[in-house]
Order: structure tokens, then C-alpha cells, then sequence
């Protein structure tokens, strides 16, 4: 396992590391002493994150946000950029968005939308 790796694993979740993490901690002081240093950094912001009291209606307005099945699907979102225009629209996909770079005037525009959403 590469330090990358070994990093992203570790900073998301310091306190469940899996035996692969924790075998290529024993293994490598530099990966222990980041397991450590992260560990240490978590114990050190648990009381701060624990002192912060919620404002008062929070939980309700967390609670009254619809689920993702309750949205109907919305338009896509457009942005303008401040660089240079582009001379060709392209495309992007992935497997979760569906995206269209076109020139502009004097930038570009980009729409993004769900996997199968219609962009033009």
C-alpha cells in the first residue's frame, strides 16, 4: 500500500482501520507516525465539535428536507466562467453526471446534470 493510500484511508476514518491499514502501519514507522499524528488530531477536535451547541430548530429543518426519491429531478444547473472561450463544445460523462462545455462570448458555459439528464 502506497502512503496515498495508506493516507486517505486513515484520514477518513482514524479510529476504524482495517487489519490492512493497521498491518501496513506496523510494518512502516512513517505510516505509524501518520496513524498516530491523525488519531491524535481526531482526539484533539472531538471535545472542540462536542462544545458547539446546535441552533435551536435545526434537528426540524435537517428532518423536513425531502429524501432524494421525495425531489422530482430539477433542470440542470448552468455557470458561467471567467476564461478564455473555448473554439469547441465537448462533453462530459461519468457515471454519475452528464456535462457540456460550450463557448461563449467571452467564456464558457457549463450545464451539468444527473447521468441521464438532457442537456440541450
Amino acid at each position: 500500500m502506497d502512503e496515498l493510500e495508506f493516507c486517505n484511508r486513515a484520514y477518513a476514518n482514524p479510529r476504524d482501520l482495517d487489519d490492512e491499514i493497521l498491518e501496513a502501519a506496523q510494518t512502516n514507522p512513517d505510516l505509524q507516525k501518520i496513524a498516530d499524528e491523525t488519531l491524535a488530531f481526531e482526539d484533539s477536535i472531538v471535545p472542540l465539535i462536542k462544545s458547539i451547541e446546535a441552533p435551536e430548530g435545526l434537528l426540524a429543518q435537517l428532518l423536513s428536507i425531502p429524501q432524494k426519491d421525495e425531489v422530482e429531478s430539477e433542470t440542470a444547473a448552468s455557470v458561467s466562467s471567467n476564461v478564455s472561450p473555448m473554439d469547441v463544445e465537448f462533453s462530459i460523462r461519468d457515471d454519475r453526471f452528464n456535462g457540456i462545455v460550450a463557448p461563449m462570448e467571452q467564456s464558457n458555459m457549463i450545464l451539468v446534470g444527473e447521468k441521464d439528464e438532457d442537456l440541450n
